[in-house]
């Protein structure tokens, strides 16, 4: 500041430009100052002038400029001070002017990207029909021949393709998520991901990937069958092989689990051979999915005994058997060798 008989003017410097602003994306204009009242008012503009697009280089904070505590050298006629300013009172405003070619977003100007098209004042994406190929503020252009893009953004004319040679992925049951989802437009052929909400599974051998065409219908989601609880401890308490549950300890519907016991030890429930086995049945409630495995218990030993003493006296028998018929055999043959011997010769 100059003082000139109680006249000041306020003399601008680098150092107290670049504590306000970044000289790179913005330019400072119109800028004055006052002194009325024991009072002295700045007033200036910023322009910004490049990367139009990031709305945060240059905003409207009065609070951020007023706690900056800005410094100015001041320059008198008898000697040079440095003071620090605080004002009472900031007040700001933004005013944001576009170019042509640029639109107005979220107070900044911006071009829609590529796959994006301007509507009323707005870029959104080029529905399904449409493309943009670059940056614009352009409408998207509609694909010929009433073709189809087989999503929304589309940023290539050759993403137009003959609806003939599309097909649309069905919808999604309950707990079912489709990749791609459900409406998307694919080429016929095409192979659709299937994924199932947590504690659910597809069945028992469904392939988790189905190929889109024709009418095609996505494959349903069971709830699974928890069986962690059965670890190794558990199920040597039990006498059981551990050997044949599933690793992941998860069951899905319709799977079998045949679980074989110890030698010399029985299931209560066997139903097939020396195994007891349980089914998962996923598509019912909550209830339905709870499996409880009940344990081998030991072969009682008279069980054993009658079992040998029937299968001895089975082996008896037959021994007895063979040797009644070999001696039959040869009593017979003896026989008719005498009658043979004594038939009287005419």
């Amino acid at each position: 500041m100059t003082r000139q008989k109680k006249r000041y003017w306020l003399i601008s410097n680098h150092q107290a430009k670049h504590r306000v602003f970044d000289a790179y994306y913005c330019s400072l204009d119109n800028f004055d100052c006052s002194w009325s009242d024991d009072k002295l008012a700045i007033k200036f503009s910023l322009v910004q002038n490049y990367e139009l697009f990031d709305s945060s280089i240059l905003a409207d904070t009065a609070s951020s400029i007023k706690a900056s505590r800005i410094s100015l050298d001041l320059d008198t006629s008898q000697r040079r001070k440095r003071a620090t300013f605080v004002s009472d009172t900031i007040e700001t405003v933004t005013v944001t002017n576009c170019d042509a070619g640029f639109i107005l977003h979220n107070g900044a100007c911006v071009k829609c990207p590529a796959g994006y098209g301007q509507s009323n004042g707005v870029c959104v994406p080029c529905p399904i029909g449409y493309y943009s190929t670059e940056k614009n503020i352009a409408a998207c252009t509609q694909c010929s021949n009433n073709f189809k893009t087989l999503s929304a953004g589309s940023t290539q004319a050759d993403h137009c393709k003959d609806p003939l040679t599309l097909c649309s992925v069905p919808a999604a049951p309950t707990n079912v998520g489709l990749h791609p989802p459900t409406g998307a437009l694919v080429d016929s052929g095409s192979m659709v991901d299937v994924y199932c909400a947590p504690g659910y599974a597809l069945e028992e051998g469904i392939a988790d990937q189905f190929s889109c065409s024709g009418n095609p219908i996505s494959p349903i989601c069971y709830r699974t069958c928890d069986i962690s609880t059965y670890d190794a401890d558990k199920v040597k308490g039990m006498y059981m092989s551990y050997s044949a549950f599933p690793s992941n300890k998860v069951m899905v519907h319709d799977q079998e689990l045949d679980i074989p016991c110890w030698k010399g030890y029985e299931s209560q429930y066997r139903l097939r051979s020396d195994y007891d086995v349980y089914r998962c049945v996923g598509n019912k409630d909550a209830e339905h999915t709870t499996i409880s495995i009940t344990a081998c218990t030991k072969i009682p030993p008279n069980k054993l005994l009658i079992l040998g003493l029937c299968l001895g006296a089975l082996i008896v028998i037959l021994v007895i058997m063979v040797i009644w018929c070999h001696f039959r055999g040869k009593a017979k043959v003896a026989r008719d060798s005498r009658e043979v011997k004594c038939r009287p010769i005419c």
